[in-house]
Formats: C-alpha cells, sequence, structure tokens
C-alpha cells in the first residue's frame, strides 16, 4: 500500500516483479522484457505400468504441495483396462516439479498385485476430471483431503459429479455429495440478540441513491432500524433513526422508509448507523 509520505510498506518479505510500472517512478531508459518458457523436451510422465495402460492424464489443477513441506505430489487418472473401462486414480511425487516418482502405496489391487501408486479406485467403472484440495478448515482430519471427479453414464454426456475423502490423501474413499443451499447473502450476517446493538459504516460515496435496501431477518419482538448521516455521523434531515419505520419480519428484499415527506436528497458521501435487537443484518444496498 502507499504510506502518506508516498512510498510503498508491504506487510511482510514480497518478491518485487517488473509486470507494469505499479512501483517504479522512472524507468530511465530501461526496457521491459519478455521471456519465453521453455518447453521441456520430455512429458513429466509416459503410461509405463500395466494399471496405466495406454492413457494418462491430469486434469483438473491436481498439483499439490507434499506434506513433507518438500516438492510436489500429482494425482492423474490412469486406464489400466482401457479406454471406456475402469480407471484409477495414481500419485507421483516430485521434488522439483519435473522429474516424478511413483510410490508403491500397497492400498488397492490391480489384477491381484497391491504393488502400486494407485490411490483410488471408484466403485463406478470410469472416472475423469479430478479435483484434489487440501481442507484444513476440516474438523475431521478424515476429511482433510477431499476430491471431486466425474463420472460417466450412458453416453460421454450423462455425467454425474461424486466425492471422495481422505486423511493424507495417500488412500480416498468416497462420500456422499448433495445440495446445500443458503439464503440470498446468506454467507455472514451482523447480528444483534436481546441487547440492542448499533453499527455505523464507514463512509459511503460514488454510487447513485435514492433508496435503501437491505436482506434483514427480524424477530417478531426485535427490530431494525437505519439512520443516513452525512460523513461527520450527523443525521441528515427527514433520515433519522426516529423518523424510520422500523423493520419487524424477514425479508431478503426489504425497501426501508422513513416517516416525512420532505426527506431531503441524499448526499454523494455518507454513513448509514443501524439500530436493531433480536435481528440479523444480511446485506444492504442503494437504488
Amino acid at each position: 500500500m502507499i504510506s502518506p509520505q508516498g512510498y510503498f510498506r508491504m506487510g511482510s518479505p514480497t518478491r518485487h516483479l517488473f509486470f507494469d510500472d505499479w512501483e517504479i517512478e522512472r524507468l530511465g531508459g530501461a526496457r521491459r522484457r519478455w521471456h519465453s518458457l521453455r518447453k521441456q523436451p520430455e512429458p513429466i510422465l509416459k503410461p509405463q505400468a500395466p494399471w496405466e495402460g495406454k492413457i494418462i492424464y491430469a486434469y483438473g489443477g491436481s498439483l499439490l504441495d507434499n506434506f513433507s513441506g518438500t516438492g510436489y505430489r500429482l494425482y492423474y487418472t490412469a486406464m489400466g483396462h482401457g479406454l471406456g473401462k475402469r480407471s484409477y486414480v495414481c500419485l507421483a511425487e516430485s521434488t522439483d516439479g519435473v522429474r516424478f516418482d511413483r510410490p508403491k502405496m500397497g492400498n488397492f489391487e490391480f489384477e491381484g498385485d497391491t504393488d502400486n501408486n494407485i490411490v483410488f479406485v471408484s466403485p463406478d467403472e470410469q472416472l475423469a476430471s479430478l479435483s484434489v484440495v487440501w481442507d484444513g478448515a476440516d474438523t475431521d482430519v478424515r476429511r482433510r483431503m477431499k476430491m471431486i471427479y466425474t463420472v460417466e453414464g450412458e453416453t460421454p454426456y450423462d455425467c454425474m459429479m461424486r466425492a471422495a475423502c481422505s486423511q493424507d490423501g495417500l488412500k480416498f474413499a468416497t462420500v456422499s455429495i448433495g445440495a446445500a443451499t443458503l439464503r440470498r447473502d446468506g454467507f455472514v450476517s451482523l447480528t444483534a440478540a436481546d441487547e440492542e446493538v448499533e453499527v455505523l459504516t464507514k463512509v459511503l460515496g460514488g454510487e447513485p441513491r435514492s433508496e435503501l435496501w437491505v436482506n434483514a431477518s427480524v424477530a417478531r419482538d426485535g427490530f431494525l432500524a437505519c439512520e443516513v448521516t452525512s460523513p461527520d455521523g450527523k443525521a441528515l434531515s427527514g433520515s433519522s433513526l426516529k423518523d424510520c419505520i422500523p423493520l419487524q419480519t424477514d425479508s431478503t428484499v426489504h425497501r426501508l422508509q422513513w416517516r416525512r415527506q420532505d426527506r431531503g436528497a441524499w448526499p454523494d458521501a455518507l454513513r448509514l448507523r443501524f439500530r436493531m435487537k433480536r435481528a440479523e443484518l444480511f446485506s444492504f444496498w442503494f437504488a
């Protein structure tokens, strides 16, 4: 960020690159030169094991940091029994992201042998388009590694999504998935319980405004009201808390109203002071 003194203050050690002139005052005759990638002569992996058949591929961004803290993990799909037959998720590891090895997991059987790097076998015949992510926020350590993949039906266009999970990323098991919903803007709310609370916004500016709308849930014995103020916090004429008609219902789209008919026009720069009790405020917007 730019400090009041005009110089950049970074919050932590940062690599400063030269894609643009964001940090450059003058180039002084220097020219920006764009460099090309150097393609490796060989692919990072070729089918070579019996369970890989003739087709292996990585799709969906499944290259992750290794748990050991050094190198990378690559999760890829192998067609051990041929195109259109049962496929497998396999693991390859690398210290430099260029040369990969196949660790022997011993977790799943292929033609009577578990000496392979297979980490998941779908109950369905063929899986594809897998994506593996690390979810450190999941309190269940058995599900910290999550995999989403597709399964083909009768035709290539008849597909469904499935999921699997793992504690360490070395052996995955299937889990049930389904739809989950939130109310509109329902990711987070400002909440007031039995005690009345007051929320004051920063100065808002730069958008047309003649009406104020809210997405809020208010209990029958609660309320939500709003005061529109100048940047210094003084209530605008006709837009005070005492003039506001309190909201006492649950609505994702509710226009706030004030009692005075001579309410003045709102300026470009203003603040909002919300006061509420036994209520949740999910969002607000101007129109």
